[in-house]
């Protein structure tokens, strides 16, 4: 092999190497982060996401500063899926049925709570409710269990 061929490999080689080190800078991890905070988590949620997804965008810290109050008894499976089943005369799909919410509570008591509403397990509102407003809500919705 003569010297302008091996210097043609080395090059081509080096070439190769400086790409692929800067295709992964640019892809950087591709595994997702989980949201630590509610604030974060609020950029990821979307209407029409199911509660799994919504869970599994959180780290164990954020889950366990948020309460489920749900309209049908929620059950976490052993496989991780939640299971729904109707309660106190409700059923999925029941327009009269007080709907599933996750609620986040915060640090310091008085900041605002962020809510996610779920219709028969899929997102359908979310949004930040002040103090006062976020109480009344929890008030009505304390009437129910959670079963998770």
């Amino acid at each position: 092999m003569s010297n302008a061929v091996k210097g043609a490999l080395v090059l081509f080689v080096i070439f190769i190497a400086i790409v692929a080190s800067c295709a992964m800078c640019l892809m950087g991890d591709s595994k997702p982060q989980l949201a630590d905070s509610a604030d974060e988590l609020e950029l990821r949620v979307n209407n029409g996401m199911t509660l799994d997804k919504v869970y599994d965008a959180m780290t164990s810290e954020l889950r366990e500063h948020a309460i489920i109050y749900p309209a049908q008894n929620i059950v976490r499976q052993a496989d991780g899926k939640w299971q729904f089943t109707a309660k106190e005369g409700g059923s999925p799909g029941d327009i009269d049925a007080p709907f599933q919410v996750l609620i986040f509570y915060p640090s310091p008591i008085g900041d605002p709570y962020y809510m996610i509403f779920f219709d028969n397990e899929k997102v359908f509102h979310h949004a930040w409710f002040e103090y006062d407003v976020a109480t009344a809500i929890q008030k009505l919705l304390w009437t129910t269990e959670t079963t998770d």
